[in-house]
């Protein structure tokens, strides 16, 4: 299934918009990427060339406290 949607869906154009909830974005990002790590930078980064300008739900602050509350979607931070 990962390959799949590394391969065809994340080509669409509609895979992550900005309608998206933020945290729906996020998980398909990683799903698109074959759940590559990224550190809060990148991830903003990505997120802001998918959806389009959105610079406070892109932030590096507003993306780590959303990612520390997420209990639905698993995504966890990379222990190094």
């Amino acid at each position: 299934l990962l390959v799949a949607i590394k391969g065809c869906c994340s080509k669409e154009p509609g895979f992550i918009t900005g309608e998206l909830p933020i945290l729906e974005s996020i998980f398909r990002l990683f799903m698109a990427s074959g759940n590559q790590p990224l550190d809060l930078e990148e991830l903003g980064k990505q997120l802001s060339e998918w959806r389009g300008v959105d610079y406070y739900r892109t932030s590096v602050e507003f993306l780590s406290r959303l990612l520390e509350s997420d209990r639905y979607y698993g995504l966890r931070e990379v222990q190094s």
